[in-house]
Order: structure tokens, then sequence, then C-alpha cells
């Protein structure tokens, strides 16, 4: 049976630990410095516009849409970064002893750490945007509507939670967190290379590699753009990225596909 204040005790420890924990910080600033750099530069010279152009298939007028994606990779990252030292941290610590004391079973454990791991990233990824798009306000003057920087936040919540949960299943099988973060950082690398290679030999017209290729992992990353592209109702703009429905089933079957795995894992296995 569940134990909701023994979920609500272990998420709040869980939050605590990720909102103070260094490279958690580190991996923020580094969002922080590059997206700022790219909006100082815009507004003293005003020559990234053909390059966001270019690169997210955007018009000029809504270059802010594209400053407000570009943290994306460290975004994601900082999602490996957490979820896969959700569960590790507690063994390369020591505290993993202190589990086996807690009036909580080990259902409790898994949902608690799971939740406490995705409630600290949503809050660097509502900080770290909310301080872009006040910077985007002040050197640009652009006022970006409150319902687009939530559809986008909301967009990068979801979408941090294929390679989140995958990095909690590797975790919890590899009790190391370095081993779980090159091998997470392999596979979104490796993924879009996959489709690029694939692309190179011809087959993209193939209705079936087609379906494919929205299954590879990185691709629902894409997501959030394609949110505040529907939102601003830039339709007309052939953006070439996974649109938001079937964005939001690939995340559902990864996450939903992952968390059950990993909860089976950890409850059936001698973690603690």
């Amino acid at each position: 049976m569940i134990n909701k204040d023994a979920i609500i005790a272990i998420l709040r420890s869980e939050f605590e630990y990720n909102m103070h924990r260094r490279r958690n910080h580190l991996m923020t600033l580094a969002a922080l410095a590059t997206t700022l750099f790219f909006i100082i530069y815009t507004y003293s010279a005003g020559g990234l516009s053909e390059v966001f152009t270019g690169y997210l298939y955007i018009q000029d007028e809504y270059l802010w849409a594209a400053l407000l994606y570009s943290p994306a990779l460290f975004l994601y990252l900082l999602g490996i970064f957490i979820g896969a030292d959700v569960f590790p941290h507690d063994i390369e610590e020591g505290y993993v002893d202190t589990l086996y004391t807690l009036p909580s079973s080990r259902i409790d454990l898994f949902i608690g750490k799971l939740l406490g791991g995705y409630l600290s990233l949503t809050v660097y990824i509502l900080i770290i945007e909310a301080i872009i798009a006040a910077t985007i306000y002040i050197l640009l003057q652009v006022s970006i509507d409150v319902i687009i920087l939530l559809g986008l936040i909301s967009g990068f919540a979801l979408a941090s939670l294929v390679f989140y949960t995958i990095s909690i299943y590797l975790g919890i099988r590899m009790r190391s967190w370095i081993n779980v973060t090159l091998l997470s950082l392999s596979m979104l690398l490796v993924s879009p290379f996959t489709e690029y290679f694939i692309y190179g030999l011809g087959l993209s017209n193939n209705p079936i590699i087609k379906v494919l290729f929205n299954l590879l992992p990185h691709r629902p990353l894409e997501m959030p753009i394609s949110v505040v592209y529907s939102l601003i109702g830039a339709d007309n703009i052939s953006i070439g990225v996974i649109d938001p429905v079937t964005g939001l089933i690939i995340i559902a079957l990864y996450t939903l596909l992952f968390t059950s795995i990993s909860a089976s894992k950890f409850i059936e296995s001698d973690f603690i």
C-alpha cells in the first residue's frame, strides 16, 4: 500500500538535494551564459538573425522564439544529469543504508525519488526560461506572452522526460552516475546522427522509415519549439520538426516504458 506521507517526505528530500547539487548549478549557468551571449550579441550587432533563421527555419520577427529555444541542449543535459543521479547518489555518497530505516516501501521510495528529481528539473527549466524571457524584454524590447512562455516551459519539461526516465532506468541498473551520464550522452549524440545517416542513404521518403524516425529518442526533444510555433500561429513556416501531438505521443511511450521497467527493476532488485 502506498504511503502518501512517506512519498512526500522522500520527494522533498530529493528535491532539496538536487536544488543544492553543484553540478546542476553549473549546467544551469552554462545554459544561461550561452543564451545570454546570443541575446547580447543580437542586441549589439544584430548578426544572429540569419543564423537562427537558417537553423530553425524561422522568420526574423520570430527571432525571440529561437532565443528562448537556444538553451535546449543544456536543459536536456540537465535532465540526464539529474536522472542519472536520482538513485546512484545514495550508493556513491553512502546514504543507501539509511533507506532501510525509512518507514516506507520500495514503491514509496521509487515514486518519491522519481517525482522529487523531476520536480527539481522542472524548477530549473522555469528559472532558466524566466531569466531569458526577462533579458529578451529588457534588451530586445520584445514582450513575450505568458501563455507562449508557459507553453515552451511545459514543452521542455515534457520533452525532458525522455532522457530523464532513460537515465533513471540506467541509474538503477548501473548504479554509477558517471557511467549512466556517459551512456545517456552517447545516446543523445548518436540518435540524430543515425537520422542524418539514413537521410544520406536516400531512404527518407520511405513511409516506414519516417515513422521510425519519430521513434528516435532525440526527435521528441524538438517538440517545445513546435509548440511555440503553433501558439504564435506560424503554421506557414516550414519548420521540419516534430509536431506537438506526435511529440506528446512519443514522449508518453518513452516515459511509460522506462518508468514501468525502472519501477519493476528497483522493486525486485537488491538495490537496497
